[in-house]
């Protein structure tokens, strides 16, 4: 279910960018948020969606009720947050910002204010986190 860069770059990122968050987790918040970047919806690849989320990652970026978290999260340009290699490390930068790894909910539930995405990210956590999970 990860694509092989998407699973490198979790791991790498959860390491580096936030000590103690499982890269799983990263893994849960990139299924939800866009299908690792595969989603076709609005914002993944270009533009952004009705929110103002943008990128693989969907972080808001100034243009809508999502916020400007990339501003303050991410590296280099605007552009940059449909890259993997900057939107998965400033996913990882933020939810450390806002409470992960101890915190877990409240960092998930920062990311996006909804109980049922929390939920959501966590099941597809711990689904990655069985043996083989979502590893091609």
């Amino acid at each position: 279910d990860i694509p092989g860069r998407y699973l490198g770059l979790y791991r790498h990122a959860a390491r580096h960018h936030c000590p103690g968050l499982p890269w799983t987790v990263l893994a849960g918040v990139g299924k939800v948020e866009s299908d690792h970047g595969r989603a076709r919806l609005p914002g993944v690849r270009s533009r952004w969606n009705r929110a103002g989320a943008a990128g693989p990652m969907q972080f808001g970026i100034g243009v809508g009720r999502a916020g400007n978290a990339w501003a303050r999260y991410g590296t280099g340009r605007r552009g940059d947050v449909y890259r993997p290699e900057a939107a998965i490390p400033a996913a990882a930068r933020y939810l450390c910002a806002t409470g992960a790894p101890r915190r877990l909910d409240a960092a998930l539930y920062a990311y996006n204010p909804s109980s049922a995405y929390v939920a959501r990210v966590k099941r597809w956590a711990a689904r990655y986190a069985q043996p083989g999970g979502g590893q091609r």
